[in-house]
C-alpha cells in the first residue's frame, strides 16, 4: 500500500504517455505464520553434529 500511496502522490509529475511501474510485494511472508503453515519440514537425519565430524 505504501508503494501505491507514493504514486499517488506523485502521479501528477508524471509527463503524458510515461510508463510508471508499482512493485506491490504482497505475498503473505510478513506474516511467517501463515507461511510456516505451507511448508513441509524435513525428517531430521542426523541427532548430533558428533555424528559427523
Amino acid at each position: 500500500a505504501t508503494a501505491y500511496a507514493g504514486f499517488l502522490k506523485q502521479k501528477s509529475t508524471l509527463d503524458s504517455g510515461e510508463t510508471c511501474v508499482v512493485l506491490l510485494t504482497g505475498n503473505g511472508l510478513k506474516d511467517t505464520n501463515s507461511a510456516a503453515k505451507n511448508i513441509i519440514l524435513p525428517e531430521k537425519s542426523i541427532n548430533s553434529l558428533d555424528e559427523i565430524s
